[in-house]
């Protein structure tokens, strides 16, 4: 269903969507998420067309453009010959700028697993190995801790720690 769907976005030429875990790919054992890899022209608005077409649970995390699907002897899916997907930290790291990004940077922390002290404000979410599932998570505690409601459909445009605390601050 996904990728019947995903190949409906313009700009999308061809997709493989595979269920993986956080850790080594599929079958790790960690925390289960979608990714999609695609044959695209040009920078299609994946994520946001699928939003509008699918439940958030069924909109991949990841999103891989690969010049071709590779296929084994067989003509079938060579997985093995996909890139994995990064679950990493950001590159270029950001420091919060005020007590506001310092405390949405914990939470984001406590949340994805990850370290607050490496955690660049502008880190995108969903790159970061969120999902809608912990996306759901973070905003109750957000809303717990500032008192702040935050429309899911909202961070999905703006998934950063420095557009959450924008939206605290306002």
């Amino acid at each position: 269903e996904i990728e019947n769907r995903l190949v409906e976005c313009p700009g999308v030429r061809e997709v493989v969507v595979l269920a993986m875990e956080e850790g080594t790919g599929e079958g790790a054992g960690g925390e289960a998420f979608l990714c999609a890899y695609v044959v695209v022209d040009g920078e299609p608005d994946m994520k946001g067309f699928l939003s509008k077409v699918l439940p958030d649970y069924m909109v991949p995390s990841h999103f891989i453009a690969i010049d071709a699907i590779p296929l084994n002897a067989n003509g079938k899916l060579d997985r093995r010959a996909l890139p994995k997907p990064a679950t990493g930290i950001e590159e270029v790291y950001v420091a919060p700028g005020d007590e506001i990004e310092e405390r949405v940077t914990v939470v984001w922390a406590e949340v994805l697993g990850l370290s607050a002290d490496s955690l660049s404000v502008d880190a995108d979410f969903f790159r970061l190995g969120g999902h809608s599932l912990k996306a759901t998570v973070l905003t109750a505690k957000i809303h717990k801790l500032f008192g702040v409601k935050i429309p899911l459909a909202d961070f999905f445009v703006a998934p950063t720690v420095r557009d959450m605390a924008h939206t605290i601050k306002t």
